[in-house]
């Protein structure tokens, strides 16, 4: 399973066995025992590509 923590996202999604921070509880909610303090994550994440087909563009909402 992927990680979704910055930490995580560094380590080419590595998270159910090496628990880092409160996104654990996402992907293994037993590693949370294993962090050192109460903590809280907010975090965001945009992906918008541009698309080309034969040197034609298209906005990211069309399909």
């Amino acid at each position: 399973m992927t990680g979704l923590g910055a930490k995580q996202l560094a380590m080419g999604g590595a998270a159910v066995a090496n628990p880092q921070d409160a996104s654990t509880i996402l992907t293994n909610p037993a590693g949370t025992s294993w962090l050192p303090a109460s903590s809280a994550s907010v975090g965001g994440d945009v992906f918008v590509p541009l698309r080309y087909l034969n040197g034609q563009s298209s906005q990211s909402n069309v399909y």
